[in-house]
């Protein structure tokens, strides 16, 4: 949403960036502090949209609308003329990257809050940080040490937790609910997504490859939109589903994916991320107190262990960076 950084649930544009180093300046300011607070909020909003929306957007429209007013939003912005500074050479590469980072990591976002919850989508989307520590650790990038390993393992555990929603002794009996399945399948995309993105991440300005991925992203989705809207009509929109339309675009995808760079650039990669493993928890509070979601004691359990997860994981990294 990146999102799909993310998150995908997290910031499409930037979920690329490494984490190799604290920051060197120890003191946090009040403003540090607030971005640090507020960052993770931006991000945890999007599933609590999409739940708000699931019965008046269908998830390929909602995916549509998300990144055309985005990417429109921005390139307005910078200025349409930075546009000709894009290598249309390598358009494809960057296409396939929106089409599955903005649209389909989206896309499973919103189908899984439509059946299921968002607290759920975002628990389980965070879970990408061990699915690309384990990609790391197979292809010898990093070195699979006891703290990262548990890290990944307490991790994909809370994930476990939520999925089967705690019944841990019928494992193999249990059938995940459709909205898991969805969020699982849009955390994979992800986890491909932010690995690709590694590789592009020095070779656009970072505002010109959120437009470009945005309009791809968006593109991408038209026709599962236009099928969605023969099915069961157009979107329906009052007054009340525009004001979580504009929250959306301005607070959860602007906005989160260009706080989270504001962070990483004042704070360092590692306080960042570890400010980003509590957008669960403000997905969670969001959820009850703006769609009255209930939360059951499997997403305190599992949201506890994925949170300690991502600690321990960015812990393994700082130490050794």
């Amino acid at each position: 949403m990146a999102i799909c950084r993310i998150l995908n649930n997290q910031p499409a544009a930037s979920d690329h960036l490494p984490i190799n180093a604290l920051p060197t300046n120890k003191s946090i300011t009040m403003v540090k502090f607030l971005l640090l607070l507020l960052m993770p909020a931006a991000v945890a909003l999007n599933p609590v949209v999409g739940r708000a929306l699931a019965g008046a957007f269908e998830p390929g429209q909602l995916t549509v609308v998300r990144w055309l007013a985005a990417g429109a939003l921005v390139a307005i912005v910078m200025g349409l003329q930075r546009l000709e500074s894009f290598s249309w050479q390598k358009w494809w590469r960057v296409a396939l990257l929106g089409a599955l980072g903005m649209g389909f990591c989206s896309y499973a976002a919103y189908a899984s809050s439509k059946v299921g919850t968002a607290t759920n989508v975002s628990l389980i989307y965070t879970c990408t940080a061990a699915l690309v520590v384990l990609y790391e650790i197979a292809t010898r990038q990093v070195r699979p040490g006891f703290v990262l390993i548990g890290g990944v393992v307490i991790c994909l555990f809370g994930a476990v937790v939520i999925v089967t929603r705690g019944e841990l002794a019928q494992l193999i009996a249990v059938k995940p609910a459709v909205g898991d399945l969805w969020a699982l399948a849009g955390m994979s995309a992800w986890a491909v997504y932010t690995v690709a993105m590694k590789r592009r991440a020095t070779e656009l300005d970072p505002l010109l490859l959120f437009t470009v991925m945005s309009f791809a992203g968006s593109v991408a989705f038209v026709p599962v939109a236009g099928i969605e809207a023969l099915r069961a009509g157009l979107p329906e929109l009052d007054f009340h589903a525009l004001l979580w339309i504009v929250a959306l675009v301005l607070i959860a995808s602007v906005g989160a994916n260009l706080s989270y760079n504001e962070a990483i650039r004042r704070t360092g990669p590692i306080l960042t991320s570890a400010a980003l493993s509590l957008s669960p928890l403000y997905t969670a509070l969001m959820a009850v107190a703006l769609v009255g979601e209930e939360l059951a004691w499997y997403h305190a359990v599992g949201g506890a262990l994925v949170i300690i997860g991502l600690i321990t994981i960015n812990f393994s990294r700082a130490r050794e960076g």
